[in-house]
């Protein structure tokens, strides 16, 4: 739930594919741009649905073309021992394969970056204002010159298009996201938390991992609760902090960003101590659950700061 608009977006596409295909949605295939949109397009569908379905097949665009293209996969080793060949033939006295292993890696990387941005390879390092972002890619040992680069890179395609190499680059993902990710298609929601944590734990400062932990846990807080039961019980009693709490929850859950906010910012205000920080944790958050340029998070942490200082 990066953005407002993002989410508004995802569940209106929910809501054209049950109007569309009802409860035969395990029949479609939906391609997406990326794993995130995919765990929120899952979440409105079950949403709307309010039972046990079988989600349709969600695939990221590469894994699409892929699977209707059926191109031939190499293997990294494959396309390093094709570069290889190409820097020989170019420069005069190449380093060794061992040497060339230390940076061959990183500079095919490098290229396939090219190939998704759908860049002209020749003119890649034409403006180059500095060859030495270049010469990190050999570690100090015989620099590349950049009529050099410019040659190993018209190799590489020359050589990779009699090759029939051509596929397209896959989102890559943590190992933990992954786990993540194929527990929330389980609706194993507990392993996917952990999963996040564990992430976390290695790079604490992963935004990614963070609005994924946030959203599972979102989900953990909110799989069990009667919506509607809770909204009606929280007008019945605004100074009970766990319903206003939850019902800030399924708010967010049902798209109502601001009324989420509103709502524990005008709790926070009439309380003080452990309860006051209780509730400025939970809002804060759920700010993560939004772009921080929203105007919608902008304004509440405003309003955040005047309350508490």
């Amino acid at each position: 739930m990066q953005t407002n608009s993002e989410e508004l977006f995802l569940r209106r596409i929910a809501q054209e594919l049950i109007d569309q295909h009802g409860k035969d949605l395990h029949r479609i295939i939906v391609v997406l741009p990326s794993n995130r949109s995919k765990v929120f397009l899952k979440k409105f569908l079950f949403e709307i649905l309010g039972s046990a379905f079988l989600t349709p097949q969600l695939m990221l665009l590469p894994q699409f073309v892929k699977s209707i293209v059926k191109e031939r996969t190499e293997e990294k080793l494959s396309l390093l021992l094709l570069l290889y060949r190409a820097y020989t033939e170019v420069v005069e006295s190449p380093d060794s394969f061992e040497v060339f292993l230390k940076w061959g890696s990183m500079a095919l990387d490098d290229f396939n970056d090219i190939d998704v941005a759908l860049a002209n390879p020749g003119e890649v390092f034409k403006n180059l204002k500095d060859v030495k972002d270049i010469e990190n890619w050999s570690f100090g040992i015989q620099p590349l010159t950049e009529a050099q680069l410019r040659e190993v890179i018209a190799k590489i395609l020359s050589l990779a298009a009699q090759q029939g190499i051509g596929e397209e680059p896959v989102e890559q993902a943590e190992p933990e996201e992954e786990e993540a990710l194929a527990a929330l298609d389980q609706g194993d929601y507990p392993t996917a938390e952990a999963a996040y944590k564990r992430l976390l734990a290695r790079k604490p400062n992963d935004q990614y991992a963070k609005l994924g932990l946030a959203q599972v846990q979102l989900l953990i807080r909110t799989i069990d609760l009667d919506g509607a039961k809770i909204m009606e019980q929280a007008i019945e009693r605004p100074e009970d902090i766990v319903l206003q709490l939850q019902c800030a929850d399924i708010e967010v859950m049902s798209g109502y960003i601001d009324s989420a906010f509103d709502r524990l910012l005008r709790l926070l205000v009439v309380l003080v101590g452990d309860e006051q920080k209780r509730v400025k944790d939970h809002l804060l958050e759920l700010f993560t659950l939004v772009d921080p340029a929203d105007p919608l998070v902008i304004k509440a942490r405003a309003q955040l700061a005047n309350a508490l200082f």
